[in-house]
């Protein structure tokens, strides 16, 4: 197991290498320095409200998932949403996933396992998101010379429908779903069939919320205030870098759209199993999405380092607030990781 995670570290820490070459590759360092020193930073106050907004909706809206099953109070749900983002931001493996679980199953003593299904459900609802947006950015611009924009965006939702249906069916027909599963995965070893029967079921108990209709509404509401603020934050952003005159005549419906095509493409690039904090991935990643929109490389990246700053460091320092005054044992968190993944 240790070689396992030794090997996966370092093919991350290799996938980080190789996206920054491809960034450094294209950019002017000094034309990058220039536009960070031209960048108006007064910007980033009203950007930081819609950023801890996004964060408290997303622990509330984690809270219903819970509903079913438990009643959570909300400074908790948020104290281990910020233990999870430092996680994600320091450590390999996506341990901030498995950290949040420790954290809320710690300081609400509920279960562990069923924690770290709500979070895999969570996770879902964000892809059904991402999809839908990815639709909106796909009807209303054309991408003229990015195929691999569409291409991607058709792949991303045939694995997302393929999900939903397959969820859809588990919590419907439970044995008849675990029985195709068992056949169709027949041919792994057992002990790996197992492990995966095992994250199915545990997946149910997050799953509960779904057999609730009465949760929908609120369900519904919170994820769009989420990503209304994260659209918020991307629009900021382009007017804090003066890219809206320049690049899109002033057109607010346009820059709406282009601040959607950047939340997409840096929601695609934490997918990726590079380093902590996505470095490299979500550079090129973003800078891609400009590109396209004909901001300059060198811009781009310049953009693409604040923002990437902004949205890993102020959840990071207040998840080590918390993973320190919670007491949380990073050992034992570990030994919890093979049972919850």
């Amino acid at each position: 197991m240790f070689k396992s995670n030794k090997a996966k570290f370092a093919i991350g820490i290799l996938i980080s290498i190789v996206f920054l070459y491809l960034v450094f590759d294209q950019i002017d360092l000094r034309q990058a320095g220039e536009a960070l020193q031209k960048a108006n930073y007064y910007y980033l106050l009203p950007a930081t409200i819609f950023l801890f907004l996004s964060l408290w909706f997303r622990a509330y809206r984690w809270g219903i998932f819970f509903r079913p099953l438990k009643v959570m109070k909300l400074s908790n749900l948020f104290s281990a949403l910020m233990v999870g983002y430092m996680g994600n931001t320091i450590f390999p493996f996506k341990l901030g996933e498995i950290l949040r679980a420790h954290s809320i199953g710690k300081v609400e003593n509920f279960s562990k396992v069923a924690s770290f299904a709500t979070i895999v459900v969570e996770r879902m609802l964000d892809l059904i998101f991402l999809l839908l947006l990815l639709g909106i950015a796909l009807f209303f611009q054309s991408f003229d010379g990015y195929g691999i924009v569409k291409s991607g965006g058709l792949i991303l939702f045939a694995v997302v429908v393929a999900g939903i249906i397959f969820l859809v069916f588990l919590i419907v027909k439970t044995d008849k779903t675990l029985l195709f599963y068992r056949r169709i995965t027949s041919v792994f070893p057992a002990k790996l069939r197992d492990k995966g029967e095992k994250i199915l079921i545990s997946l149910l108990s997050g799953l509960l919320v779904i057999k609730k209709p009465e949760y929908y509404l609120a369900i519904a509401i919170s994820s769009i205030a989420i990503w209304l603020c994260y659209i918020a934050t991307m629009i900021i952003f382009i007017y804090a870098f003066d890219l809206d005159e320049k690049y899109f005549n002033g057109d607010f419906a346009q820059i709406t759209l282009a601040s959607i095509t950047i939340l997409i493409m840096s929601g695609l690039s934490v997918s990726i199993p590079a380093s902590p904090g996505y470095v490299g991935t979500f550079h090129l990643f973003v800078m891609q999405a400009l590109i396209i929109y004909n901001v300059p490389n060198s811009q781009a990246f310049s953009f693409a380092v604040i923002l990437h700053l902004f949205s890993m460091a102020p959840p990071a320092i207040m998840g080590m607030y918390y993973f320190f005054k919670q007491h949380i044992s990073l050992k034992e968190a570990l030994e919890n990781k093979g049972v919850l993944e």
